[in-house]
């Protein structure tokens, strides 16, 4: 199975990196050393997924202005509402709980 980034994956990777930030977030605030070590699993785990299911483009289709093609620009509005949406989800069920 090939892995490639679509919409619906960039909409889904927004929504658990929403999760995951607001699960570990308060671990990688921490002014010690365990929250640097936090702080990067944090990036990895939010990093990683993101570059592969909403980034996803190949080395060679990296020229000219590729940075501005229309779905890629579609993939990463749709991470951020994602995560948006699940941050609101999030933020209303612990004022209401």
């Amino acid at each position: 199975m090939r892995l490639t980034a679509s919409n619906n994956t960039a909409a889904v990777t927004g929504i658990g990196a929403s999760a995951v930030g607001y699960l570990l977030g308060p671990l990688a605030d921490r002014h010690d050393t365990s929250g640097s070590v936090w702080l990067f699993i944090l990036v990895l785990m939010v990093g990683l997924p993101a570059y592969f299911f909403v980034f996803g483009v190949k080395k060679e289709d990296m020229v000219g202005s590729w940075m501005l093609e229309p779905s890629l620009l579609r993939r990463i509005a749709l991470f951020l509402v994602g995560a948006a949406a699940m941050a609101s989800v999030l933020s209303v069920a612990q004022t209401l709980l």
